[in-house]
């Protein structure tokens, strides 16, 4: 079974708010895959009725693509009935999430205690994610700075990420697999967005939190 861990940070000194830093693992690095596609349709094509691979979805802090995400658990359970219970775990403690699959991005979402309120965070994983403004959440290094402004960056055991100026409330996680291991060494070392090529496609993850459901 995959795993899912979490680690938080605060989101810029102003806004002080919690961003999840996520990091999908499987045996065989499956944070930066696609979702197997089976004879079965996925949810998102169940959903949106087109082919895995012409799936789209718009990320903001309020809806990815058809999930509204300040909707109750319990209310995403009866839109999607194709969603499927994950685990993950946050500190060694194990947390219970919805995963969501349309065509080729996995969306996860943490259970509350309670299914009558919405999901805290959300991750967003795959391709065919569509940031704010309009650029695709695989684009180009350069494309995105251009597009939100030079970013801070933030190695840790955990992996790498990335908040930009104009993206509030979502951090994007960095797919250092692609990276030569000395431009990975210098951003755990000495993270500095300069040290990414601006031809380079790092983008493999966008994490989200709704505003002021965690406090910091």
């Amino acid at each position: 079974m995959p795993t899912l861990r979490w680690s938080r940070y605060l989101h810029g000194p102003s806004a002080r708010l919690s961003v999840l830093l996520a990091v999908w693992s499987t045996a065989q690095g499956g944070c930066n895959r696609a979702p197997r596609q089976t004879s079965a349709p996925s949810a998102g094509e169940a959903s949106l009725g087109r082919p895995a691979d012409q799936i789209r979805l718009r990320i903001t802090t309020d809806s990815i693509g058809p999930i509204a995400l300040d909707s109750s658990v319990r209310a995403l359970r009866r839109q999607f009935p194709a969603a499927k219970d994950t685990k993950y775990f946050v500190e060694e403690n194990q947390v219970d999430g919805l995963e969501f699959v349309f065509g080729k991005l996995i969306v996860t979402a943490d259970i509350p205690t309670a299914d009558s309120v919405p999901a805290e965070s959300w991750v967003v994983n795959g391709e065919g994610g569509i940031l704010p403004g309009g650029v695709a959440m695989d684009a180009v290094w350069g494309e995105l700075r251009r597009k939100y402004g030079k970013p801070d960056v933030h190695g840790g055991e955990l992996g790498i990420y990335a908040d930009f100026p104009r993206l509030p409330g979502l951090a994007l996680g960095i797919n250092d697999l692609i990276l030569p291991s000395h431009t990975v060494q210098a951003l755990y070392d000495h993270p500095d967005a300069d040290s990414i090529p601006d031809s380079a496609r790092v983008v493999a993850r966008v994490l989200i939190v709704r505003p002021g459901r965690r406090g910091g």
